[in-house]
């Protein structure tokens, strides 16, 4: 009767006939045959009508305790663990059935040593177990550890290598490795097609996958392609799977909606649902992903109460099937939430995201994609209830899981990187705006870079493994800032009850997989901690929200505790300005939330107090267009320019003019106290309709934290060390007008600049090392918002000069040095709105000592800078004019157009350039060409 029924069962000899092979093991099972009970159950999993999974499970148990006290066959134990696994894996709880399957793995492995391909089989089994419970890495080491056992025991042109080929690419394209997932099915398919010919099924199953990868990267009319062309084969088959084939209508389904074409995605998803009504019920595990997708079609569609209702629905049989605190329930929240926000449910929305989260903390396996999906969920709704800060936060989060899948597909062709990139653009828009609504132009410009043209990625890649690339380079992430680290911080602290609790139900249920069923005392258990849990979560959602509320309020009382500072700061400054020349003004401007405060002061006056009523964030978006005009040298410039100087200069002006005397022979000075994304504006190229701001004054920075003494330079006996780059580098251009620059300003200056192999680490520390009055360096400088590792100085040898060591090593101290000149870009831009996770380079050289530094605002033109230096120096030294003048007549001079046509060429990376243009002459009037020199500290 066994062997008949394993005829039916296998289809040997006779025709499949899955209710026969049943009717004869079940009164075999009875008399508890145990071979007959597992067989049984072997049979009612592949039948899988409603029930026989239930039953399937209760007869391996069964099964299992008969076959350790029997003698018919020593590997009876360890095919039942098999079964159960299966089983387990069916009903989706994933967990136990890796401990079945490793179970299985042991005794054959123990039994039959370790190379042998029924433990090969095993390892196939467990990478299965950890794939459906979210370990894909764990999934990818057992899928190799089969395939390099299958290869040695039988080669590589069997069906069993090329079935784990397949296998890879699943945890491939979980694991967001689309390139090498890709290649896999390549391998697989060559197999298939050499053993079955083109047009086999299992050609089939790889186009299919190939149309999954297709699919996430965005490549839509491939994976439409790819499913037809796998449905074909399948239809051609004399039996289709009804799974297999439910699947690739899911899949092109997928492909048609990524394609908007929604009414056939509609129609494909419906027929996955048709096939598996057949032998499935409508709660079981195999109907989730068609709910979804047809939520996600509905979702797409703006009919959001509509997609709700199947989120729902694919939500309670997730619920039922997985559990609570299973990755899949983690990314159904996290659409609930997305659905919800989209219906501005936003207190909704919060609560399923936070879940969310709190579940992907804590889970075993969660995979990229539904980690970068709740975290841009949850950005876009706390920026909706203006929780700013914290949006920040995760959207970073977001663009940085976006840039960890970027560096996982490092090995994709040009073609599809850029497709993998354009997929992810919502993320790295929604962080851009967030961070250019703060204030936060730097990181809003670094952000803009790395979804325009990939800089980091790129440039890793170009360096090829040489200097600086060895210098803790990350691929393009954004660093969070302290005080967003302390809240991630005090975030996890307080999902560490629940997390607890999960943990403790994941061990309880583990237990079911020796007994089948939990005793009275374990199910009593389990409802206590369901109950715990209950209340774990509702204690984390009003922590986080509390946390949340928290960080916002912290920062409206840093930014009004500053204010009250500087309500009382101009009583401090008349020391300072009474030892600068009388025709001296300082303008202190400060935003709050809702109101723009200027202070203007000059000694022996009092100080006189503006306020104007506009609020941060609309003043921090006409700083960043003006920035943006002047920057892409927009015609534009002008009004956006004049718009800001009606904020910032307009409402004080008067006071400013009556302090100073325009009868002097000097121009007054204006001395410039700025916070936040306040330090980045141009005043020099501020318009008054008429006349730049550079025009009626010249201007520097005030900086009160820095213990400068304010007196004339010495120009006795000048001693001047000058250092450049002037060669290419892999992501740097060349720089011919360095050499010009450093020439022509050291026949002013005195001496013999060291460029390329003479600029080095040793070099320049030794120069600092002799008290050197004037240094000045003109090279390519990287800025990366939030990392002073990554920020550097290009030295001559292609070595970089990182701000972190700059700050932490002594032999870099600019003690004595009178002036820095950083003639390189971004050299006085910060990161963060208030300037808390780094310092530029000017501010840093400034705070290690040098008495002033002429720094940069953006990337500066290589031409027209070392016209403006060599004027500089000429005004500074044979003029005998102080530092700022002496800037201000080098500006005038590119304003008025007094010098020869140029050609532009940057200081910056080669990748963010236009080099369309590079080589055409260009005017000098525009701001873009001078007004991003601004001088730091002792302007005197």
């Amino acid at each position: 009767m066994i062997a008949l029924g394993e005829a039916y069962l296998d289809g040997n000899g006779v025709k499949r006939d899955l209710d026969m092979a049943i009717r004869l093991f079940t009164p075999l099972a009875r008399i508890n045959n145990a071979n007959a009970v597992y067989l049984l159950s072997f049979a009612l999993r592949e039948r899988g009508k409603p029930g026989d999974l239930n039953d399937a499970l209760r007869h391996a148990v069964t099964a299992l305790s008969l076959a350790r006290y029997s003698k018919e066959s020593k590997f009876l134990e360890a095919n039942i663990q098999s079964q159960l696994g299966f089983v387990y894996e069916r009903l989706g709880r994933y967990e136990e059935a890796i401990v079945a399957y490793e179970a299985a793995r042991s005794i054959f492995e123990r039994k039959l040593g370790p190379k042998h391909p029924q433990v090969a089989g095993a390892y196939m089994n467990l990478a299965n177990g950890f794939a459906g419970a979210g370990r894909q890495e764990e999934s990818l080491a057992a899928t190799e550890k089969a395939l390099r056992l299958i290869t040695l025991l039988m080669g590589d042109e069997n069906e069993l290598t090329a079935n784990l080929y397949q296998n890879k690419a699943v945890s491939l394209i979980a694991l967001a490795r689309y390139g090498e997932a890709l290649n896999a099915l390549d391998q697989a398919q060559a197999i298939y097609v050499k053993l079955g010919g083109p047009e086999s099924s299992k050609v089939a199953d790889t186009l299919r996958n190939r149309s999954r990868a297709f699919n996430l990267l965005s490549r839509n009319q491939e994976a439409v392609e790819a499913a037809q062309a796998a449905l074909t084969l399948y239809t051609k088959s004399s039996s289709p799977d009804g799974l297999t084939l439910a699947a690739a209508h899911g899949v092109l389904g997928l492909a048609y909606q990524g394609l908007r074409r929604y009414a056939e995605a509609r129609v494909e998803y419906r027929a996955a649902i048709a096939i598996l009504q057949v032998n499935h019920s409508p709660n079981s595990v195999e109907m989730i992903h068609p709910l979804i997708n047809l939520g996600n079609v509905d979702d797409d569609l703006k009919q959001f109460e509509s997609a709700l209702t199947y989120y729902q629905k694919a939500f309670e049989i997730i619920l039922d099937a997985y559990g609570p605190d299973h990755a899949e329930t983690a990314t159904m929240l996290g659409r609930l939430g997305n659905t919800s926000f989209k219906l501005k449910r936003y207190d909704t929305a919060l609560d399923y995201g936070l879940e969310a989260l709190l579940i992907q903390t804590g889970a075993l396996g969660t995979d990229v994609d539904s980690q970068r999906y709740t975290y841009r969920m949850l950005a876009r709704t706390l920026s909706a209830t203006n929780n700013r800060t914290t949006a920040i936060f995760f959207a970073k989060l977001a663009v940085n899981a976006h840039q960890d899948v970027r560096a996982r597909n490092s090995k994709l062709s040009d073609e599809l990187r850029a497709t993998l990139g354009r997929s992810f653009q919502p993320s790295y828009y929604l962080l851009s705006d967030l961070l250019l609504d703060d204030g936060q132009f730097s990181e809003a410009q670094f952000v803009g870079g790395l979804l325009k043209q990939q800089e980091f990625y790129e440039f890793t890649r170009s360096l090829g493994g040489r200097s600086p690339t060895n210098r803790d380079i990350e691929p393009g992430t954004l660093r969070p800032t302290e005080a967003e680290l302390k809240f991630w911080a005090d975030l996890q602290m307080s999902m560490a009850p629940a997390l607890k609790i999960a943990a403790d139900m994941r061990d309880l249920s583990a237990a079911r997989e020796a007994t089948g069923a939990a005793s009275l005392e374990d199910q009593a258990r389990m409802q206590e901690l369901k109950g715990k849990r209950s209340e774990a979560i509702r204690v984390f959602l009003a922590s986080a929200r509390n946390l949340i509320d928290r960080v916002e309020f912290d920062k409206r009382q840093q930014q009004q505790t500053a204010f009250v500072y500087g309500e009382h700061y101009a009583e401090k400054i008349q020391a300072d300005l009474r030892s600068m020349p009388s025709n001296t003004v300082l303008l202190q401007i400060m935003s709050l939330d809702d109101e723009l405060h200027l202070f203007a002061s000059s000694a022996g006056r009092q100080t006189i107090y503006r306020k104007i009523s506009v609020s941060r964030l609309e003043l921090a978006g006409k700083v960043s267009a003006a920035i943006a005009a002047v920057r892409n040298r927009g015609d534009d410039a002008p009004a956006q320019l004049a718009a800001l100087y009606d904020l910032l200069i307009r409402p004080i002006r008067s006071d400013i003019d009556a302090a100073v005397s325009r009868g002097d022979a000097d121009v007054p000075v204006l001395l410039l106290d700025l916070s936040g994304f306040l330090r980045y504006v141009p005043y020099a190229a501020l318009y008054d309709g008429r006349h730049y701001l550079v025009e009626d004054f010249a201007l520097a920075l005030y900086n009160p934290a820095s213990p400068i003494k304010f007196a004339a330079m010495s120009r006795d006996k000048i001693k001047g060390a000058g250092f450049g780059v002037t060669r290419p580098f892999p992501g740097f251009a060349a720089l011919p007008g360095a050499a010009r620059e450093l020439d022509s300003v050291f026949k002013i200056i005195g001496g013999k600049p060291k460029l390329d192999d003479a600029f080095t680490e040793r070099s320049l520390a030794t120069a600092l090392s002799t008290k050197t009055q004037i240094l000045h360096i003109a090279s390519h400088f990287r800025f990366r918002p939030g990392n002073e590792n990554n920020s550097y100085l290009l030295l001559g040898n292609g070595d970089g000069l990182t701000l972190a060591q700059l700050r932490t090593q002594k032999q870099y101290s600019f003690r004595g040095t009178d002036l820095i000149t950083l003639s390189a870009c971004d050299t006085a831009i910060g990161g963060g709105a208030e300037g808390e996770e780094i310092e530029s380079f000017g501010m840093l050289a400034q705070s290690k000592g040098a008495s002033a530094v002429m720094s940069t605002l953006w990337q500066i033109a290589d031409e027209s800078t070392a016209v403006l230096m060599t004027d500089f120096y000429d005004g500074l030294i044979k003029q005998g004019l102080d530092k700022a003048h002496a800037l201000r007549h080098a500006q005038l001079t590119l304003i008025r157009g007094e010098t020869e046509p140029l050609t532009q060429a940057s200081r910056a990376m080669t990748v963010i350039e236009d080099t369309s243009s590079e080589t055409a002459t260009v005017p000098t009037a525009h701001p873009y060409f001078w007004s991003a020199f601004i001088l730091m500290g002792n302007w005197m």
